[in-house]
């Protein structure tokens, strides 16, 4: 989604984009450097400003996606109705926490939202926001 709206925003190849940002590893630091190309490249405010929300609420879920995604997940007769998450750590106090289908549910629900929210802002870009290629200049192009 990011190499698609960074594509978009420089009028590159999808490959170079993807290129690009796949060489960085921090969400955080591919999120910095689309916004920083929003900032130059959409010349709307409101698009620019819809566009960096979205930007923002992906960003704020980064840190619950990787938990989620790099964490470790199990079950325990203790909570029979919870699934239970602890940091991926080798520490020997790590910290726990348990899930219940509906707050496990919800969770998902938020980064499927933003994922939705920053597709939908990104095709309003592509359609209305990109900046064209300015035309060429009236008169004779010979002299």
């Amino acid at each position: 989604m990011l190499a698609t709206l960074f594509a978009m925003l420089l009028r590159m190849d999808m490959r170079v984009s993807t290129g690009i940002l796949d060489r960085i590893l921090s969400i955080q630091q591919k999120l910095g450097i689309v916004k920083f190309t929003v900032g130059y490249q959409v010349h709307d405010q409101n698009k620019r400003d819809a566009l960096v929300e979205q930007l923002g609420k992906i960003k704020s879920l980064t840190s619950k996606r990787n938990d989620l995604i790099h964490g470790r997940w199990g079950v325990s007769d203790d909570y029979p109705d919870h699934l239970i998450w602890a940091k991926n750590t080798f520490e020997p106090n790590i910290p726990r926490l348990g899930y219940d289908e509906a707050e496990f549910q919800r969770l998902i629900a938020k980064v499927r939202e933003a994922r939705h929210d920053l597709h939908m802002a990104t095709v309003d870009l592509a359609m209305n926001a990109v900046p064209q290629v300015p035309p060429e200049p009236p008169g004779d192009a010979s002299v």
